[in-house]
């Protein structure tokens, strides 16, 4: 399909031209830069238009209206001119709906784009977006995550004046993918050119300030909660502004003679991925827990792992090799250890329930073969 993009430059157009480019279509961008020739040119032939140009903080607020009102009459007259029969996706705002010289010059933009429809026939897809976040937004500009990632990613702090304040959010990929679905027909005709925008989110400025917070004190060893959508698009949109040459970070290694253990992955719900090694013939463990429960993974070499119920007498008996990766968990209340059966160092992968603690309060110790 051969897709005509207008603002192909900014945050959603660079986005979607992506994704559209990736799924095989010919994307033709269009920027201030074009002439009206240009445009002819570009449109002719196409197959769909996503009309996402805008200004949003011009320095001239002459601009509102030369680009959002102005520039999408240019666009639909030229199309009308061109006897084009395509559908038209329009990037809006929510701001349409409030009084102010952005939001009018968007109501406006609107208001073209149906008497375009209603003259032509032609098929429009009008969408008032929320605020919108995610990798390649400009920061200092319209988007309070994009300006805090950057802030923060620099060591600088972020300042707001009311931490109730509710803001409604839409994550980029989640924005494409919607755009995307239009494109591809899966939504169903309606008299309505405005379609209801999915996937927005409700947060206050106090609560995308102490999840953002919570991203910069640990990046490299801290991962977030995931199972929780917003706390999962905003680390990937913070992790996007970090600076890639100091993206690296130095492991913790606690050595003794048997091996190395390594901290490698926290968990901000409390779990824990580690690394340890083992010289040859070392066994560790030989310890229980009331309430952590583990899991092991060969990554190297050969283990023994041996567990028993502290109260029962019956042992329990794995071989684990990394040839044939498996994995095993240790569930609380059983005594266990492992030990290093190859003829080389052994590496364990380990994930834990709970972070390692240091002074090992659910630690207790207990050989598997007491009595």
């Amino acid at each position: 399909m051969k897709i005509l993009v207008t603002g192909y430059q900014g945050f959603v157009g660079k986005n979607l031209s992506t994704v559209l480019r990736e799924k095989g279509h010919e994307v033709l961008g269009v920027g201030r830069s074009d002439s009206v020739e240009s445009l002819k040119q570009k449109l002719e032939g196409v197959d769909f238009v996503c009309h996402l140009a805008a200004a949003n903080r011009p320095d001239d607020k002459a601009d509102f209206l030369r680009i959002n009102r102005d520039f999408t009459a240019d666009l639909m007259k030229t199309m009308s001119g061109l006897g084009l029969k395509v559908p038209v996706l329009f990037s809006s705002s929510t701001q349409a709906l409030v009084n102010n010289e952005y939001g009018a010059s968007k109501l406006k933009a609107e208001q073209k784009i149906i008497e375009h429809s209603n003259e032509t026939s032609n098929k429009v897809y009008i969408l008032r977006l929320p605020n919108l976040f995610g990798k390649w937004c400009k920061p200092f500009y319209n988007s309070v995550v994009a300006t805090w990632c950057q802030l923060l990613s620099t060591g600088s702090e972020i300042q707001f004046d009311d931490p109730s304040k509710e803001l409604s959010l839409m994550y980029i990929d989640d924005v494409v993918q919607f755009f995307v679905d239009i494109i591809d027909g899966k939504y169903q005709e309606s008299k309505d050119p405005y379609l209801t925008v999915p996937s927005v989110t409700k947060a206050t400025l106090g609560e995308l300030s102490s999840i953002l917070k919570s991203f910069s004190e640990g990046l490299s060893t801290h991962v977030p909660k995931v199972s929780d959508k917003l706390t999962k698009n905003l680390y990937s949109t913070y992790c996007s502004y970090q600076n890639p040459e100091t993206l690296t970070k130095d492991l913790v290694s606690h050595a003794d003679p048997r091996g190395v253990f390594m901290e490698v992955f926290r968990e901000i719900d409390g779990s824990q991925v580690s690394i340890s090694t083992s010289k040859v013939g070392v066994d560790r463990g030989s310890h229980y827990h009331h309430s952590k429960c583990e899991k092991f993974v060969v990554l190297r070499g050969k283990a023994r792992v041996r567990f028993r119920k502290i109260d029962e007498d019956k042992v329990f008996i794995h071989e684990l090799d990394a040839s044939n990766p498996q994995i095993i968990t240790i569930p609380p209340g059983y005594t266990h250890d492992i030990a290093n059966i190859s003829d080389e160092e052994m590496i364990l992968l380990i994930w834990a329930n709970e972070n390692f603690n240091a002074k090992g309060d659910d630690t207790h110790a207990k050989d598997v073969h007491e009595d």
